[in-house]
């Protein structure tokens, strides 16, 4: 058993921004594909990220989309599901700077999409929230713990 001032030396370190940061993208690399995920399920429900619909298909789309055979149907009055090929899902990756993580999709209409659509990469403010509360918490938690020997 350690006593509270060994604790408290064991961690100090967690009160500085720049170990911390280390921390959250160590983990953030480590729920990549949970992030990638998060990202996929609200662009596939049309909204942006403040949780409002991009957009909805015309009539004219959905007709011209049946011929196309795309991978989610494009149906009148629907929100876009950006999902006409498959190859921007199956392109997403996230990248990670070193004081940032950003979103990209190798498909080459990313750029199109991109300037097209203000926010188009990122997560809504419940998204966000819901994924610190349940993941990255716990690992900060668990850190604490272990740097503490608790």
């Amino acid at each position: 058993m350690a006593t509270v001032l060994q604790v408290q030396k064991r961690i100090s370190p967690l009160t500085k921004k720049s170990v911390l940061e280390t921390i959250a993208f160590q983990e953030l690399k480590k729920l990549r594909e949970v992030l990638i995920k998060l990202q996929k399920e609200r662009l596939d429900k049309g909204l942006d990220t403040s949780g409002k619909v991009i957009g909805t298909y015309s009539f004219s789309t959905e007709i011209i989309s049946k011929s196309k055979n795309p991978i989610k149907p494009k149906k009148f009055g629907q929100p876009y599901n950006f999902q006409d090929s498959g190859d921007f899902f199956k392109g997403m990756e996230l990248l990670f700077k070193p004081k940032e993580a950003v979103f990209i999709s190798k498909d080459s209409k990313q750029e199109l999409l991109t300037s097209k659509y203000d926010d188009l990469m990122g997560y809504t403010d419940e998204q966000w929230i819901e994924f610190l509360r349940t993941k990255l918490q716990p690992a900060f938690m668990k850190e604490f713990r272990n740097r503490a020997k608790l």
